[in-house]
């Protein structure tokens, strides 16, 4: 709608969300904005932020961090509560984020002081005003501190406000994202079975051991236009171990899975078959060729619709996979590698004993990649699987 959403601020925002006029650096009223609500900073509770609107009405603001720090009560605003008041961007009017982080001890430390010094009377018994001020103990802060990377300053605006809000880290990467990648939002179901290309930073990440003692993982990963699930079967997991870590920036190839196990039409996933991490000087040296990704064709009727049998020839290479027992979490986990790379190769499941062995071939086909293939011999082990 084009109504600009500024971060929280103590000297200015309220419990909720509010619309607000110009700002506290301009005396000219500006276009409505909306000013983040205090109570939607994540460890800031109500009390605290009654503290903070009791303490600004009694002046109207904030002349600087030690006038905030003496009039908010510390049993209210403790450590934690400013330490995310300060990560969220909530005390920038008053001090530099990394300067206010780096000095949390000192903060609280003060907060204590200057309450304890008013309650015993200390300060103001015969001073009002500018000389009651400069009675207050000053604050010292360490100030010879490391400017922070604006990529963490934006993670934590993530994890205390639930969004990024002053920008996105992707913002660098798109560049390199817009013509590496088709973007998420073009993914569709309808797309099952076809090959993609997407990248994104990950946002959570849920790892799962198989019956069979092995690692897979199902991962969300975000485009500035949307977010999609990987399912990372254990063969593509073991080669991509260690990138799966929230807040990385990956760049995935993998079939697309739009159905359900019953066939029918279901949320876009990606089956992945490789990945990488992109890292931030990869992204900013890029230099754009122009060139785009193209995005995937829908998938016809014909090809989604299961495949009819066909006679074997003694020519056609087939898969074989020996079943030496009927194993439910097996066969449906072999189901789902099938029907994420489909294609025109037989699967021939062998069962029975050795001098009673019959072969079965299964309705749908399949693409025989190496990633298909290692996660067949993983599933059934090595010696079980043949492609031949």
């Amino acid at each position: 709608m084009g109504i600009e959403v500024l971060p929280p601020d103590v000297q200015e925002s309220f419990h909720e969300f509010a619309v607000i006029k110009g700002n506290n650096s301009a005396a000219t009223a500006g276009p409505p904005r909306i000013r983040f609500g205090l109570d939607a900073i994540k460890n800031v509770g109500s009390g605290a932020v009654e503290s903070i609107l009791e303490a600004r009405g009694e002046t109207g603001g904030f002349k600087s961090l030690e006038d905030f720090l003496s009039k908010i009560h510390p049993r209210a605003v403790n450590k934690k509560t400013l330490e995310s008041l300060a990560k969220s961007g909530a005390l920038d009017s008053l001090g530099d984020r990394s300067v206010l982080v780096e000095n949390l001890d000192t903060l609280v430390a003060y907060a204590g002081r200057a309450q304890k010094d008013q309650s015993t009377g200390q300060i103001g018994l015969f001073t009002e005003g500018d000389a009651a001020e400069s009675l207050a103990p000053k604050l010292g802060l360490k100030t010879d501190v490391e400017p922070l990377p604006p990529r963490q300053l934006l993670l934590w605006e993530r994890e205390l406000l639930g969004i990024y809000l002053s920008s996105h880290p992707l913002d660098d990467y798109q560049a390199f994202l817009n013509e590496q990648c088709v973007p998420i939002k073009e993914v569709m179901p309808s797309m099952d079975g076809r090959k993609a290309r997407v990248g994104g930073s990950i946002n959570d990440v849920r790892e799962i051991t198989t019956k069979n003692g092995q690692k897979m993982a199902f991962v969300k990963i975000g485009d500035l236009s949307d977010e999609i699930e990987l399912v990372v079967f254990p063969g593509a997991f073991q080669q991509t171990f260690g990138i799966w870590e929230k807040d990385k920036v990956v760049l995935v190839n993998g079939r697309i899975s739009g159905r359900d196990k019953n066939g029918q039409e279901d949320e876009a996933k990606i089956m992945v078959e490789d990945a990488r991490e992109v890292t931030y000087e990869q992204a900013a040296n890029y230099k754009p060729t122009g060139k785009k990704k193209r995005t995937p064709k829908a998938t016809t009727t014909s090809q989604t619709a299961p495949k009819t049998p066909k006679p074997l020839s003694g020519l056609e290479q087939r898969v074989y996979i020996r079943l030496n027992s009927s194993d439910p979490d097996k066969l449906a986990n072999l189901k789902v590698m099938m029907d994420a790379q489909p294609g025109s190769t037989p699967v021939v499941l062998v069962v029975g004993k050795d001098d009673k062995k019959q072969a079965i071939k299964l309705p749908s086909s399949v693409e025989p990649s190496d990633s298909l293939i290692s996660e067949m011999n993983e599933l059934f082990g090595k010696t079980y699987v043949k492609y031949q």
